[in-house]
């Protein structure tokens, strides 16, 4: 084994290097390019708000129970009213229409 070393690393540093060695023999160079974006093989795969979207793809972390979600993990809204589906009373509103919390204009009330 050789021993280098870094001006400025700490022993985190050197705990990181040392993982990454085991996952390269393991697996190869792919492996050290997740360890040093910050990624692990057990975090891959895990969703924690259970979306159906990996975290490391999810942009909407915390999408509440039983939303349904594009590709990029975020609840739909399909009227484009600021009002997820989920949530949504009145899905046929607009963009441009004004609605309260339950997706619904002062006319549908």
């Amino acid at each position: 084994m050789i021993m280098v070393a870094v001006k400025g690393a700490t022993v985190a540093d050197m705990e990181v290097v040392t993982v990454a060695r085991k996952y390269y023999l393991l697996f190869g160079t792919f492996a050290i390019a997740l360890l040093f974006a910050g990624c692990s093989f057990s975090n891959l795969s895990s969703d924690t708000d259970r979306d159906g979207v990996a975290n490391f793809k999810d942009v909407c972390k915390a999408t509440p129970v039983g939303a349904q979600v594009d590709k990029q993990g975020c609840a739909l809204d399909s009227d484009f009213d600021g009002v997820i589906d989920l949530y949504d009373k009145c899905p046929g509103s607009t963009a441009s229409e004004l609605v309260n919390q339950d997706g619904c204009t002062k006319a549908t009330l």
